[in-house]
C-alpha cells in the first residue's frame, strides 16, 4: 500500500505534485495557506483532505511523508519540522538558500 503524504504548497509546482501523488494512490492532504487554492483542490482531488495548517500535518498520524514545495525562503524551516516530527520528507530543489 502506498505511504500518505501530504503535499504543502499548492502553487504551480504544487499542483504538478498533487496529481502525481493523486496517481500513485497516495495523496491524503493538501495544504496551503490560500484558501482559494485549497478550494479549487478540493473540487478536483474529492477524496483528499485540505487545510490551511501545516501543524496540523505534523501530528497527523495517517500522514506519513510530506512533500514540500512553498517558496524556497520556507524550505528548510518546513523540512526540518516534518522530519523532526517523524516523517518522510520530499523537497522541491533547493533545500535552503543559504549554506
Amino acid at each position: 500500500m502506498p505511504q500518505k503524504v501530504a503535499v504543502v504548497g499548492c502553487g504551480n509546482w504544487g499542483k504538478n505534485l498533487l496529481r502525481n501523488f493523486a496517481h500513485l494512490g497516495a495523496l491524503a492532504v493538501a495544504c496551503d495557506a490560500n484558501e482559494e487554492n485549497l478550494r479549487l483542490i478540493k473540487t478536483e482531488f474529492k477524496a483528499i483532505r485540505v487545510t490551511n495548517s501545516f501543524e496540523s500535518i505534523l501530528v497527523d498520524e495517517t500522514v506519513e511523508a510530506v512533500v514540500v514545495a512553498t517558496p524556497s525562503d520556507t524550505h528548510f524551516e518546513l523540512a526540518r519540522k516534518s522530519l523532526t516530527s517523524g516523517k518522510h520528507v520530499y523537497v522541491e530543489k533547493p533545500l535552503a538558500s543559504s549554506n
